[in-house]
């Protein structure tokens, strides 16, 4: 499966377009469409900081797969990792 995560730092509105969408509550929201073995997702949010969302079998940190979004001078950074082990 080929995962592709968009991080967005919002302060406006939220867009659509997406199959399927959760609010989690009014500053964060998690969007995603499946077209095959490819899941394309966005997470929203309105932040001043970071942004973070993580994908496991059973809801642990051993082999899940992380993000990380954040701001920085106006400059968007992302980071994706898979944790085979949490010791």
């Amino acid at each position: 499966m080929v995962l592709l995560l968009v991080i967005v730092c919002l302060s406006g509105a939220w867009g659509a377009n997406w199959d399927h969408a959760v609010d989690f509550n009014d500053n964060f929201r998690l969007l995603w469409t499946v077209r095959g073995a490819e899941i394309t997702m966005e997470v929203q949010a309105k932040t001043h900081g970071y942004i973070g969302v993580g994908f496991s079998e059973d809801g642990t940190l051993s082999g899940a797969d992380m993000a990380i979004g954040w701001i920085d001078q106006g400059q968007p950074y992302f980071q994706g990792n898979h944790y085979d082990v949490i010791r």
